[in-house]
């Protein structure tokens, strides 16, 4: 892709080198001159929706407003005239025109968009779209003669034929079974002790965060020489913190708890960008699940492993899977006699429906809820505890 920088880091000068060293519009870039002036037109506004769906639906890449384009070719970075005061009123239009469900369909997961203020005060306005692991993405928007599926190739825009379609559905429905197989594969391995280090029988905690493009066609893999180094720059650690042990290996990257013998939890970097923790002092002895201080460490965890990550260039969307093995019985603790509902867990192997991150401006903690009110849910209550009215964490006392 000819702008390869994340999106905060592209400055006027590499826009300008676009242009100098001739950039041709191609599957990953296009260049428009400005935004669509009135977007009630329908359209003006198909046009657009058909633009963005197909980058979705073919590599991703960039869709630049404010440089001029003839045949294709960047000839003139002119910018376009936005008042200051209303540039983030423009950005968020763009959001919402794209994220409606009524315009495109599904919605398409991690789309960045981002102004950039040029030396002659105009704004070019850079939307950046990922290749999407939902498509085919469909515009809703109804406008007479338009196709609805749109794909892009070297030469620009197409319709998707019925043939391409029906791969495209068959390949998003392979992708989340194998993301489903993995995870089963993963928790299998583990109950039958086929981890990386020996751990403890106690029941077990297991977090998994997996990057969707980890399973897609073009798969990612982690630079494994650079693990060691994001993982002190992140302060990465397992679900409960505290490490001595750590070691590449043919996964990629582990953390655990001892040096020798068995361990009471580990962290393992796949190469892929998949992250696996596993917990044993989670759950006490007794079978108990401290509400308060469970809920804190998966928080802690899953906040740090996304933090990660982004620093490994790992882009969303990721799903977070959460597990406990071994948990039928299990009840949850809670501080001063507040466990007056709290009943057992009634599977030994429990997995908590996954939840996905699709924006890196999502609210962690409205992400993070529905994972932690499964668990507390399995136990008799309506949701954790450990938010407050308006949806913020908390740490239970």
């Amino acid at each position: 892709m000819p702008l390869s920088k994340s999106l905060d880091a592209i400055t006027e000068e590499d826009l300008l080198r676009l242009i100098s060293d001739k950039e041709i519009e191609n599957k990953t870039i296009e260049y428009k001159k400005c935004l669509p002036i009135d977007f009630k037109n329908p359209e003006l506004k198909n046009e657009f929706l058909r633009d963005v769906s197909s980058f979705a639906n073919a590599s991703g890449g960039d869709l630049i407003y404010g440089i001029e384009e003839k045949g294709g070719l960047p000839i003139n970075l002119s910018g376009m005239v936005i008042p200051d005061d209303e540039i983030d009123g423009k950005k968020r239009q763009l959001e919402e025109i794209i994220r409606s469900t009524s315009n495109i369909d599904p919605r398409i997961p991690s789309l960045s968009i981002r102004p950039i203020k040029l030396q002659n005060k105009n704004y070019v306005i850079i939307i950046r779209i990922p290749r999407s692991w939902a498509s085919p993405h469909m515009v809703k928007l109804q406008f007479p003669a338009r196709e609805r599926f749109i794909s892009r190739n070297s030469a620009g825009k197409y319709a998707l034929d019925v043939s391409e379609l029906r791969n495209a559905f068959l390949l998003t429905d392979s992708i989340e079974e194998r993301i489903r197989n993995f995870r089963l594969d993963r928790v299998s391995k583990i109950i039958a002790e086929e981890t990386p280090i020996p751990l403890a029988i106690e029941p077990k905690v297991v977090l998994h965060i997996i990057p969707i493009a980890a399973f897609g066609s073009s798969r990612i893999l982690v630079d494994v020489s650079s693990l060691s180094r994001i993982s002190s720059e992140t302060g990465i650690q397992p679900i409960c913190p505290g490490y001595s042990g750590q070691r590449y290996n043919l996964d990629g990257y582990l953390l655990h708890d001892r040096p020798t013998g068995e361990s009471y939890s580990y962290l393992q970097i796949f190469r892929n960008g998949i992250i696996e923790s596993v917990e044993t002092k989670l759950i006490g002895g007794d079978q108990t699940i401290s509400g308060g201080s469970f809920d804190a460490s998966v928080y802690r965890a899953i906040k740090n492993y996304l933090a990660f990550e982004k620093k490994a260039g790992i882009e969303a969307p990721y799903l977070i899977m959460l597990s406990l093995l071994k948990a039928q019985g299990c009840k949850l603790f809670l501080p001063f006699g507040r466990g007056a509902t709290n009943k057992p867990i009634d599977r030994d192997i429990l997995l908590v429906p996954e939840v996905m991150v699709d924006d890196s401006e999502s609210s962690l903690d409205g992400i993070i809820r529905p994972i932690l009110d499964s668990i507390w849910n399995a136990t008799g209550y309506e949701r954790s505890g450990s938010f407050d009215e308006e949806g913020k964490f908390k740490q239970i006392s």
